[in-house]
């Protein structure tokens, strides 16, 4: 008597006369399973420690680049606007011969002048000019703050997709062990078919989150990178616990 089984798909699946269960729940789990190849995670070598990547990213992030030379350009303007205008100092010549031997002209002046601005008014433009240089020099812990918020999320975000894909490459290889055991049970009458069927489910969903869980790592491994101003393709180590 041919036994009839029927997918979570609906599919109504008779094996042949003689066949192992086993074969065509194996048939069952390659025609669910995914589509697309699976994806290698290319690595660099040694732990990713968050200390070492938060020091590169204030070294090489352009935006705390840009932020820290505004504020050096700025700390220079209130010595420059609180100090008088260079002294000028001009030459006039009446009456030069036509040889322009100046030595013969009727008179030689030479003028040395300096421009004296209203009392209070550089003082006060060199406050103005320090108030605004420490504005920038507190824009530049504004932006350090956002991105070390920035990269600690990034950096965590990488540790959280490679926990869940050690979790899911554990789980995969205990349900394995449990598919194998229902088979076996189920070959011997000490199991239902619905037993097979449910553990053969969970390997598939379990074989879907081992494929798609890479992509997830390349994503977080992209946006770290660009907070290192680095190339989105270039490998990273694996972040350290945060237990350490």
């Amino acid at each position: 008597m041919r036994k009839r089984i029927v997918t979570p798909a609906g599919v109504d699946v008779r094996p042949p006369c003689g066949a192992p269960i086993s074969a065509v729940l194996l048939a069952v789990v390659i025609c669910t399973g995914p589509l697309w190849p699976d994806v290698a995670i290319a690595e660099g070598g040694g732990e990713l420690r968050l200390a070492e990547v938060l020091s590169e990213a204030r070294e090489r992030n352009p935006e705390l680049r840009a932020a820290r030379a505004r504020a050096d350009a700025m700390a220079a303007v209130p010595a420059q606007v609180s100090a008088y205008d260079d002294p000028t100092l001009s030459y006039e010549a009446w009456n030069v011969p036509e040889s322009l031997r100046i030595d013969r002209a009727d008179n030689n002046i030479f003028r040395l002048s300096q421009k004296i601005p209203f009392p209070g008014k550089r003082g006060l433009a060199g406050e103005i000019a320090r108030r605004d240089a420490a504005r920038s020099s507190h824009d530049v812990g504004s932006v350090e703050l956002e991105l070390d918020a920035a990269v600690k999320r990034a950096f965590y975000e990488l540790w959280e997709a490679h926990a869940r894909l050690a979790v899911f490459t554990r789980e995969k290889e205990l349900v394995e062990r449990f598919t194998r055991i229902a088979e076996q049970r189920y070959a011997t009458g000490e199991a239902t078919q619905s037993d097979v069927l449910r553990a053969q489910v969970e390997l598939t969903h379990l074989i879907n989150r081992l494929q798609t869980e890479p992509l997830v790592i390349e994503s977080d491994r992209a946006e770290l990178n660009a907070l290192l101003s680095r190339g989105p393709e270039e490998p990273l180590g694996e972040p350290e616990d945060p237990a350490q």
